[in-house]
C-alpha cells in the first residue's frame, strides 16, 4: 500500500498537468461550474508545480531552486500589492495573495513547460 502511495505521489509530481486535468474533471462533475472548478484546480496545483520545478531544476542543472521559487513568490506578491494599492488605495491582502498565487501558477506552468523542453533538448 505504501509503494502505491509513493508511486502515485511521484507520478503527480512528475506530470502535474495530468493530475490537474483529473482534478478539474472531478471538480467539474461535483460543482457543475466550469470556472470555479478551474480556479480550484489551479489553486490546488501551485505547490505541486513548485515541487515539480524544484526537482526538474535539480535534475537538469544540479542546484537547488528553493530560493528562486521563494523570491519569485514574494516578489510577485509585492508587485501585486503595489498595483492593488495604486488602483484602489486600499490593501486587501486576500485579493493580493489570491492574485499572486494565480500568477505563480502561470509562472510555474511556463517554467515547467520550458524545463521539460530544455530537458528533452539536453537529453537528445
Amino acid at each position: 500500500m505504501g509503494d502505491i502511495a509513493i508511486s502515485l505521489i511521484g507520478l503527480i509530481i512528475t506530470v502535474p498537468l495530468i493530475s490537474m486535468l483529473l482534478v478539474y474533471v472531478v471538480l467539474r462533475k461535483v460543482t457543475k461550474r466550469k470556472h470555479k472548478s478551474l480556479k480550484l484546480a489551479v489553486d490546488s496545483h501551485v505547490p505541486i508545480f513548485a515541487v515539480s520545478i524544484y526537482f526538474l531544476v535539480r535534475q537538469l542543472f544540479h542546484f537547488s531552486a528553493v530560493g528562486v521559487l521563494l523570491i519569485a513568490l514574494l516578489t510577485s506578491a509585492l508587485v501585486f500589492m503595489i498595483i492593488h494599492w495604486r488602483l484602489t488605495e486600499e490593501i486587501d491582502m486576500r485579493r493580493i495573495l489570491r492574485g499572486a498565487w494565480r500568477f505563480q501558477f502561470l509562472l510555474y506552468l511556463s517554467a515547467y513547460i520550458g524545463l521539460i523542453v530544455t530537458g528533452l533538448i539536453l537529453t537528445y
